[in-house]
C-alpha cells in the first residue's frame, strides 16, 4: 500500500512538473478534459470543472466508431448500457446508471426529443450521419431539465451550416443486404448558411444467428428483421450582425421494418409484425447578445412523431391487429445567461410544453407545462499555500403539469482542484429528480390509472479525475453514484387479469465507474478503458414486502466493461472496440435458469482519407462481431453473428 502512495504521488508530481501540462494541444478524443459542455451545467463549462460526470462523443470519435446510428456510438460509453432487440433495425435503447430507457432523457440541441407516451427514444433509428457531437451527463438532473432526468441525460447536438460551399456524397454495402446512400450539401456567406442532408439505409437483413433448445444448437436465418430507413435534414443559419444568431432546422425520418417475434423453435424465426415510423422534427432557435456577459436566447421545438404498428397473425374482433399513435408536442423555451466574472455566472430561464396524443389504443389527452429554472456557479479561491479553487453549481426547478402533480427539484453541486493544475480534482453532487407518469401509463384503455404520482429519486454521486501528461496524454476518471427511487411505478395484474400500474416499488441503484483514456502524438494512438459495477434492485416499502426484494433487475448486468484502441497516421486508420457484459437475468425473481450468459463482442474498422486539389476520398470498412460471438441482449432475441460494410465518401 505504501508503495502504491508513493508511486501516486510520483506520477502527480511528475505530471505538475511537466512542462506541457495542461496546454490543451490533444484534440478529438472520446472524453476530452479540456472540452467544453453545456449539458451539465445549462452554461459554458469546462468539462473538468463540472460537478458530475460528463463524456463527450466529437466529430472524430463519431467518425471513427463502427455502425450509422446514435446507439452504435454509445455502446462503449462508461455508466451506460445498450439494450437491443435484435440487430441493426431493431429496437435500441440506452439505460444509464441502471435506471431503464424511460429514465434517461434524449436531448436534440438542448431541447426535449424524449416523447411523452412512453418516455423513451429508439436511437436505433437515429441516424449519426447529421451529427456534430454528443454529450451524456450521467445521474440526476431534474433540476436543471426537469422530468425523466433521474439516471442521467443524452444531448444529441447537430452540425449547423457553415460559410462556403461543400458538398458530399457517400455510398455503402455490407452482410444481410445492407446498402446505404447519403448526399449532403452547404452553402452560404457569414451572415446567412444553408444545409441540407439526406440519407436512406435498409437491408432484408436476414441475420445469421443460432437456435437452442437445450440439447442441440442450429445456425438459422433471421427472418421479419428487414429494414428501410430515410433520413431527410434541412438547416439554416443566420447571423444579423456581431449580437444575433439564429438557427432554424428541420429533421425527418421514415422508418419501416419488421418485427421478429422471440425465437422459441426452429421454424419460429421472425414472424409477421410490421413497425411504421414517421419522426418531423423542427426546431428554431435564437440568441441575442446585448452585451458582451449577458445572452438572451430563445428556443422553439415542435415534435411530431406518427406510428403504426400491425399484426397479421393477432386476430381482434376478426380482424388483424392494426395500432396507431399520434404525439405531437410544442415547446418554447426563454432563457437569460449572465457572467459578471470569470467562474461567476448565472442561467435563468422558464419552459412551456404543450403536448398531445390521439391513438387507438390510449384515451385522446392533453398535457399543459410550465416550468421555471435557475442555474448558477460561483468559483472562489482557498488561499492555503496552494491555490485552490473551489467551484459551486446550485440549481432549482419547478415543473407543473396539467394531469399529474408537479415537483421543485433541488440541486447541489462541488468541483475542487488547484488551479491550472489537472492532475487531481474532487467533485461531488446531491439533488432531487423525479419522473413524470407516461401517457401510456395513465390513459391505456385496459388499464392505465390517472391516479398515478411521479416517481421521485435522490441522487448522489462523488468522483475524482487526473489528467497527467507523463509520455502522451492519459485522464483518469473514478466515480461513485446512488439513485434511491420512491413511488416507483410498477404493472401489476388486478381483477379479471387486467394488468395496471400502481405507485408500490422503490428502486436503489448504485455503483462505481471507472475510465482511463491514454494518447499519444496528438492522438495518433489512442487507447481507451471503461468499466462499470451496477447493483440495481427493487426494495420493499412501508407496509408490501416485495417477493422481489433485493433482486437485480432484469437484463441490467452488474459488470461490464469495453476497451477501445485507435491508431491514424496519414491518413490511414484503425480502430477496434471490445465489449463485456457480464451475467443478466431475465426473470424479476432472478431464476437462474433463465440467466443469460456473460459474452465479449470486437468490432473493427479500418479506414483510408485522401485528397487530391479540392476533393477528398474517405473510405472504410468495418467487421461487426468479428468473432461471431452467439448472445442475446434481451432474451429469445438472438444478436447477429459476423458482419462486415464497405463504405465510400466524396468530399469537396
Amino acid at each position: 500500500m505504501r508503495k502504491i502512495v508513493l508511486l501516486s504521488i510520483l506520477f502527480i508530481f511528475r505530471a505538475y512538473a511537466s512542462p506541457d501540462a495542461g496546454d490543451g494541444s490533444d484534440t478529438a478524443r472520446v472524453y476530452r478534459m479540456n472540452e467544453v459542455t453545456v449539458t451539465g451545467s445549462r452554461m459554458a463549462t469546462d468539462v473538468k470543472r463540472l460537478p458530475s460526470s460528463v463524456t463527450i462523443f466529437n466529430q472524430q470519435s463519431i467518425e471513427n466508431a463502427n455502425g450509422t446510428t446514435v446507439s452504435d456510438l454509445l455502446q462503449s460509453a462508461p455508466g451506460v448500457f445498450l439494450k437491443a432487440y435484435g440487430g441493426s433495425g431493431s429496437l435500441q435503447t440506452i439505460s444509464a446508471r441502471g435506471m431503464g430507457p424511460e429514465y434517461t432523457l434524449v436531448l436534440v440541441d438542448g431541447q426535449r426529443f424524449t416523447n411523452y407516451q412512453n418516455g423513451q427514444v429508439d436511437l436505433g433509428v437515429f441516424s449519426s450521419t447529421d451529427i456534430e457531437r454528443i454529450e451524456i451527463a450521467r445521474g440526476g438532473y431534474s433540476a436543471l431539465f426537469g422530468a425523466d432526468a433521474v439516471g442521467g441525460v443524452i444531448n444529441i447536438i447537430t452540425k449547423k451550416p457553415s460559410p462556403g460551399v461543400h458538398a458530399s456524397v457517400g455510398i455503402g454495402a455490407g452482410s444481410f443486404g445492407f446498402q446505404q446512400y447519403q448526399l449532403s450539401l452547404n452553402g452560404g456567406t457569414e451572415r446567412l448558411s444553408l444545409k441540407g442532408t439526406y440519407r436512406n439505409e435498409h437491408s432484408s437483413n436476414m441475420f445469421d444467428c443460432y437456435f437452442h433448445d437445450g440439447s442441440r444448437s442450429e445456425l438459422i436465418h433471421r427472418t421479419n428483421a428487414d429494414y428501410a430507413f430515410s433520413v431527410a435534414d434541412l438547416a439554416a443559419t443566420l447571423n444579423s450582425g456581431e449580437t444575433t444568431h439564429s438557427t432554424l432546422s428541420l429533421r425527418y425520418t421514415n422508418a419501416e421494418r419488421g418485427v421478429p417475434s422471440s425465437l422459441t423453435s426452429i421454424t419460429n424465426t421472425g414472424g409477421g409484425t410490421r413497425l411504421l415510423d414517421n419522426d418531423y422534427l423542427t426546431q428554431l432557435s435564437t440568441a441575442w447578445k446585448p452585451t458582451v456577459s449577458s445572452e438572451l436566447s430563445i428556443r422553439a421545438n415542435f415534435h411530431y412523431w406518427q406510428q403504426e404498428y400491425r399484426d397479421p397473425m393477432l386476430i381482434v374482433q376478426g380482424n388483424p391487429a392494426f395500432y396507431y399513435y399520434f404525439n405531437r408536442s410544442l415547446m418554447l423555451t426563454p432563457q437569460y445567461n449572465v457572467t459578471w466574472s470569470e467562474g461567476q455566472s448565472i442561467a435563468a430561464g422558464v419552459e412551456l410544453v404543450r403536448a398531445w396524443i390521439v391513438s387507438s389504443e390510449l384515451r385522446s389527452r392533453t398535457r399543459v407545462q410550465s416550468s421555471a429554472f435557475v442555474s448558477s456557479q460561483h468559483r472562489f479561491e482557498i488561499d492555503s499555500g496552494l491555490p485552490f479553487e473551489l467551484t459551486v453549481f446550485p440549481s432549482l426547478r419547478y415543473d407543473s403539469f396539467s394531469d399529474v402533480s408537479g415537483a421543485v427539484n433541488p440541486k447541489l453541486g462541488v468541483n475542487l482542484g488547484v488551479r491550472g493544475f489537472d492532475a487531481l480534482r474532487i467533485r461531488a453532487s446531491l439533488g432531487r429528480s423525479f419522473r413524470v407518469p407516461t401517457f401510456n401509463d395513465l390513459y391505456w384503455n385496459t388499464g392505465g390509472n390517472p391516479d398515478l404520482k411521479p416517481e421521485r429519486s435522490v441522487s448522489f454521486d462523488a468522483g475524482v479525475l487526473s489528467t497527467l501528461t507523463w509520455w502522451g496524454v492519459t485522464d483518469i476518471e473514478a466515480n461513485y453514484f446512488l439513485i434511491d427511487t420512491d413511488d416507483r411505478i410498477l404493472w401489476m395484474p388486478g381483477a379479471n387479469n387486467m394488468w395496471t400500474p400502481k405507485n408500490i416499488s422503490r428502486v436503489r441503484s448504485e455503483g462505481v465507474e471507472l475510465s482511463v483514456h491514454w494518447s499519444l502524438w496528438d492522438d495518433a494512438v489512442t487507447l481507451g478503458y471503461a468499466q462499470n459495477f451496477m447493483n440495481v434492485q427493487r426494495k420493499s416499502t412501508g407496509a408490501i414486502v416485495d417477493p422481489n426484494d433485493g433482486k437485480q433487475l432484469p437484463y441490467l448486468p452488474e459488470v461490464s466493461a469495453s476497451f477501445d484502441a485507435g491508431v491514424s497516421v496519414h491518413g490511414f486508420s484503425m480502430n477496434v472496440r471490445a465489449s463485456v457484459t457480464g451475467k443478466r437475468f431475465s426473470t424479476e425473481d432472478n431464476n437462474p435458469r433463465y440467466a443469460l450468459d456473460p459474452f465479449t463482442t470486437v468490432d473493427a474498422n479500418i479506414g483510408y482519407r485522401m485528397a487530391i486539389s479540392n476533393i477528398a476520398a474517405k473510405m472504410k470498412f468495418e467487421a461487426l462481431n468479428v468473432f461471431n460471438e452467439d448472445y442475446e441482449i434481451i432474451g429469445l432475441q438472438p444478436m447477429p453473428l459476423r458482419s462486415i460494410r464497405l463504405s465510400c465518401e466524396l468530399f469537396y
